[in-house]
């Protein structure tokens, strides 16, 4: 399952990286091309406006919009996840340093760990290249 990150620090920087993305995180860019570089300053001018807005809210208040941010991300991350198949999970990837360490190995696990996944979560017969498992198999 996927984590969150931890309470952000800072509310501020976390709500506006929430909702303006790496824009956020980079700030102003030289070089951009002429025809961008009007939507980089708006872009920077209504970042610095909901900062601003920000910075004027109540601690209360912020921590609020951060906190229900926060249950939005959860969210977010929680249908992705949930979208996202099994076999492609976190979970489903091998462990190799446990897997290096097993003496011997079962020709699914060895075929399950060249595919780079976990030989307990994913067999041939729920890997969705079952095909051509059962062609290596052979």
């Amino acid at each position: 399952m996927s984590m969150l990150p931890e309470y952000p620090s800072d509310p501020i920087a976390y709500l506006v990286r929430r909702k303006f993305g790496d824009a956020a995180l980079t700030g102003p860019v030289s070089g951009i091309p002429e025809d961008e570089q009007e939507t980089e300053a708006r872009l920077a001018q209504e970042m610095e406006a909901y900062r601003a807005e920000l910075q004027g809210l109540e601690e209360e208040e912020l921590f609020a919009r951060a906190y229900q941010e926060r249950e939005k991300e959860a969210h977010e991350l929680k249908e992705l996840e949930e979208q996202t198949p099994f076999y492609n999970r976190s979970n489903a990837q091998a462990n190799f340093e446990y897997w290096g360490r097993v003496p011997l190995w079962s020709l699914d696990e060895a075929i399950a760990l060249s595919l780079g996944k976990n030989p307990f979560l994913v067999t041939w017969r729920v890997s969705p290249v079952s095909t051509c498992w059962t062609e290596w198999r052979d």
